[in-house]
């Protein structure tokens, strides 16, 4: 039995730690970019980014998240039961604190509830349809205004949609 004191907090209470080679900061400054992380069981959206050769995390809180997908100044994440839709908003990133050190500021713009289809990885087309993998029903899926999802592909030997994970559906 441990007398840890975090071991003793329910999950999503608990502190989160990371640890990164020495090369991550100088990396990330490099290609000049930034990396999205997406922890279902901790709940978590972490921003990873170089902050002046350090790495600087940024958490954001999510049921279950784990597709992101990201298109222009568009950043989706899938969840537990919706797709959140995010957009950069200029303006805003020179505005957070401390003033100057942020070059985005994505902001949440709108949620389409999905229902349970277990979400595990999302992509954007050259056609602007954002396409998911649907673990819970076997299939690739893209949104709509009325439908949860609209089914697009499923395997061959899958007879039919049913909130079954009967292949764990997978990779995009």
């Amino acid at each position: 039995m441990s007398n840890s004191y975090s071991d003793a907090l329910p999950l999503e209470q608990q502190p989160l730690r990371s640890v990164f080679t020495n090369s991550m900061p100088e990396i990330l400054a490099s290609l000049n970019i930034s990396l999205v992380v997406s922890t279902y069981q901790a709940g978590k959206v972490i921003f990873v980014r170089n902050d002046n050769g350090k790495v600087n995390t940024h958490f954001r809180n999510f049921r279950k998240p784990m597709g992101i997908a990201l298109k222009g100044n568009r950043l989706t994440i899938g969840g537990a039961n919706s797709v959140w839709y995010l957009r950069d908003m200029p303006a805003l990133a020179p505005k957070i604190e401390p003033v100057g050190r942020h070059d985005a500021c994505f902001v949440p713009r709108r949620v389409h509830v999905t229902g349970d289809i277990d979400i595990h990885e999302m992509a954007w087309s050259d056609d602007d349809d954002l396409w998911i993998v649907n673990t819970k029903f076997c299939c690739l899926s893209t949104l709509d205004l009325d439908h949860s999802f609209y089914p697009r592909w499923r395997p061959h030997f899958v007879s039919h949609l049913a909130p079954q994970d009967r292949c764990h559906l997978n990779g995009l």
